[in-house]
This record gives structure tokens, C-alpha cells and sequence, in this order.
């Protein structure tokens, strides 16, 4: 009985929620031509052990939606990456083709990211929210990039703690030319 119940725990463990082990590495925000699909997040697992973000959501302060599997699942292997987009992309776009082919492709259920998209005047937060409802991952983005350029992360593997609201060192980003932003602390 111990050596099954020792089992099923090494299997939890190795698919846990992540908690500390996804962060939200690139947020386009302002992309060229059409938003209203364009607009994306990138996350990575930072950690060895693969995460699960079924029942995941992601958004802005005033709304979060749901990730939905495309055609793979949405387990998030060791130290990978997953592109999430609006479901209307998949019709209206291919701006981001061809993927590599390890990078996992989720949608959200609607079709705007957060309440009606993402701003492009006025700094605003995107926030990544377990299937508990516990909110893991934050960044800020500050308008002001030129159409087409994303807020990228400098280190992925330096973990932003959801918490830090207030005084969030933007010097952890750049923007996707490679200018580092300034911090509004």
C-alpha cells in the first residue's frame, strides 16, 4: 500500500501546478495590422518537470479567460514554450507561421484577450491564473513600443512573483528590437 501511494505521489509531483515554474516571457500587445487576433502571449516553463494548464487562464485585470487546447494538448514540457492566442487568429491570420514545432499553441475562449483586448495607451497588467483561481504570473507592459514590437523578458527563468503590484521592475523587459525599458520604480 505504501509503495502505490509513494507512486501516485511521484506521478502528482511530476505534473504539478507550476506555481513558481511558468512565467509570461512576451506579450505582443500592439501588433502590426489587425489586433483584434494578432495579439499574443508567450509563457515558458522554467523548471524540468512539465506542467498541465488545463482549466489555466490568462487576461487583464478586469477579465481572464480560459486556455483551450488546439490541436496538441496543453501540457507544457521542461523548459518549453506555448504561444497563446485569440481564437479568431486561427481564421483571420498567419502571421506567426509556420511555429516551431515544440512550441505548444493554446487559444482562449473568446476572442479579446482580457476585456476587450489589449490597451495600447496606458500601462496595463496581464495576468496568468492557476485552475485553483490563484494568480502565479504578472507583467506590465507600458505602451510606447512601435506597432509590431512585443515586451519580451529578459530572463525567463528569473520568476516574477504576482504579488510585487506595486513598483514591478521593468528593467526585467525589453522590447522585441532588444531596447531595455526603463523602470518605473
Amino acid at each position: 500500500m505504501m509503495c502505490w501511494l509513494a507512486g501516485v505521489a511521484l506521478i502528482l509531483s511530476l505534473f504539478r501546478q507550476g506555481s513558481d515554474q511558468v512565467v509570461i516571457s512576451e506579450v505582443m500587445f500592439d501588433p502590426e495590422g489587425r489586433e483584434f487576433y494578432n495579439e499574443f502571449i508567450e509563457l515558458q516553463n522554467v523548471d524540468d518537470i512539465a506542467v498541465d494548464l488545463d482549466g489555466w487562464r490568462v487576461g487583464d485585470g478586469n477579465e481572464v479567460d480560459a486556455l483551450v487546447a488546439r490541436d496538441q494538448n496543453t501540457l507544457l514540457s521542461p523548459c518549453g514554450c506555448a504561444l497563446l492566442l485569440d481564437s479568431s487568429y486561427f481564421h483571420n491570420s498567419d502571421s506567426y507561421q509556420p511555429l516551431p514545432a515544440d512550441v505548444i499553441v493554446l487559444a482562449i475562449e473568446d476572442a479579446t484577450f482580457g476585456k476587450g483586448g489589449f490597451q495600447n495607451e496606458g500601462t496595463e497588467r496581464v495576468l496568468l491564473v492557476t485552475t485553483e483561481g490563484d494568480t502565479v504570473g504578472s507583467a506590465l507592459y507600458v505602451p510606447g513600443n512601435p506597432e509590431g514590437f512585443s515586451e519580451e523578458k529578459i530572463d525567463p527563468s528569473e520568476v516574477d512573483h504576482a504579488k510585487e503590484l506595486v513598483g514591478f521592475a521593468m528593467e526585467r523587459w525589453h522590447t522585441r528590437s532588444g531596447e531595455q525599458r526603463q523602470s518605473e520604480e
